[in-house]
């Protein structure tokens, strides 16, 4: 059996480079990437709804941004967007299910803070 050759389209390699930037794969990606990206996004939220918003704004873009990362690499291998609402839903979840993993493993990996 012979085997297929992958023809790149340069389309899809651009969206797969771009999402690996915003997903939490690239290591480097938080202090680069996405803590600027949420900061600016919460900074105008806070402009515009009030400066109580901004934790939850800041918290809200920042998983948002590795969210979309993980989404912008699975359609680029896909090769498009799920037709389907379900296909829509799985992907969605499995992004999220994958960026709330990753955020616990973090926090886990924290040392403990020692309380006065």
């Amino acid at each position: 059996m012979k085997g297929k050759c992958v023809k790149l389209d340069k389309r899809r390699v651009t969206l797969f480079t771009i999402g690996y930037i915003l997903s939490p794969l690239s290591f480097w990606n938080d202090a680069f990437v996405n803590i600027p990206i949420s900061y600016v996004a919460a900074l105008l939220a806070s402009m515009l709804l009030g400066p109580g918003i901004f934790p939850l704004a800041f918290f809200t873009a920042y998983l948002v941004s590795n969210i979309v990362g993980l989404l912008m690499m699975h359609i680029a291998v896909r090769g498009g967007v799920e037709r389907s609402t379900r296909g829509l839903i799985e992907m969605l979840a499995a992004a999220t299910l994958y960026t709330i993993l990753a955020s616990m493993l973090f926090e886990a990996s924290l040392p403990a803070q020692q309380s006065p």
